[in-house]
C-alpha cells in the first residue's frame, strides 16, 4: 500500500508527502493514520485514517515518468485507432450514399421508361 516517503494525491490538498504513520487513541479506539503533509505546505498536516476505504479512496500514487509516458502512448494509439475506424466508417458510409444514389436514379430512369410503356400502350 503506502509508505513513508511515498508521494501521493490526496483529495483537494493536492501533492502530499507521507511523513508518517501513526495511532491515535480517542477513547477507546485505537486507529492507525498517515500523516500527510502537502507539498510547499509544510505547516499543514493532513490525518488519513488506515482502516476508512472512503477516506482512502482519495489518496492516489503518482504516476512516475514511465508511466506517465506509457499512459499517454496508450491514449495516443487508442485516438489513432478511432481515427482510422472513422475514415473507414466515413469511407463506407461514402460507398453507400454512392449506391443510393444510383439506386434513385435507377429508379428515375425506370419510372420514365414504365411511363413511355404507358403512353406507347395508350
Amino acid at each position: 500500500m503506502y509508505k513513508i516517503g511515498d508521494v501521493v494525491v490526496y483529495g483537494t490538498e493536492g501533492l502530499c508527502e507521507i511523513c508518517d504513520i501513526t495511532e491515535k487513541t480517542f477513547g477507546r479506539e485505537t486507529i492507525e493514520y498517515f500523516v500527510l503533509t502537502p507539498v510547499g505546505k509544510a505547516e499543514e498536516t493532513v490525518y488519513v485514517p488506515k482502516n476508512n476505504e472512503k477516506v482512502l479512496a482519495r489518496m492516489r500514487h503518482v504516476l512516475t515518468m514511465a508511466e506517465a509516458d506509457a499512459l499517454l502512448e496508450t491514449l495516443q494509439a487508442s485516438l489513432d485507432e478511432a481515427r482510422a475506424d472513422r475514415e473507414g466508417y466515413t469511407a463506407e458510409l461514402d460507398e453507400l450514399s454512392r449506391k443510393r444514389e444510383d439506386l434513385r436514379m435507377q429508379g428515375t430512369q425506370l419510372s420514365a421508361r414504365k411511363k413511355t410503356i404507358e403512353e406507347l400502350e395508350n
